[in-house]
């Protein structure tokens, strides 16, 4: 079972990187699309989202679900056309998986825990509310969200090993050994 650290670190450290610089982008210009992640009484005194910030926040998932599961899927793909070097489908689902893991854990310890847990930027609330209305930090339910990070990493492992199984079983990769 070749895993290959190097190549999981770089390709999820370049997934993060542009993935929290989308979340951020997005939290900065539009923090009411992030209004789930705030308490029941903050989320009931805001009024709906407007259509404009529904299509932005449209355009952000999009975004967001390419770069979260077509940069795994890529990663593992490019891995899986290396000549030479066997690879089985655990080995397979596991790149992918951890790839997509680096996101999860900057999401969780960098940006919820560090950023939002720990330096409470005031650009980070909608109008109208205060650092006291989103008081005391909610840690468990960032680890809850970090957990379904996991499924969701676990469940992109399987789709990109199925890919990658696939594309080699068509004869995509010349000389790979799946």
């Amino acid at each position: 079972m070749p895993l290959h650290p190097d190549t999981i670190l770089m390709h999820g450290g370049a997934i993060a990187l542009l993935a929290s610089a989308l979340v951020l982008g997005a939290l900065k210009l539009y923090p009411r699309l992030f209004l789930k992640h705030f308490p029941d009484r903050v989320r009931s005194a805001q009024p709906p989202l407007s259509n404009g910030e529904k299509g932005v926040g449209y355009g952000f998932a999009a975004a967001l679900f390419v770069v979260l599961v077509g940069g795994p899927v890529a990663s593992t793909l490019l891995i899986a056309s290396g000549k030479g070097v066997p690879h089985d489908p655990l080995s397979l689902w596991a790149h992918a998986a951890l790839v997509s893991m680096v996101f999860n854990v900057v999401d969780w310890l960098v940006i919820d825990e560090g950023l939002l847990g720990l330096g409470k930027p005031r650009w980070a609330l909608p109008a109208g509310v205060s650092m006291a209305d989103v008081q005391p930090f909610e840690h468990g339910r960032h680890f809850v969200d970090f957990i379904k990070g996991a499924i969701f990493s676990a469940l992109i492992g399987v789709l990109a090993s199925a890919l990658a199984i696939g594309a080699a079983a068509l004869g995509w990769f010349e000389g790979s050994q799946i």
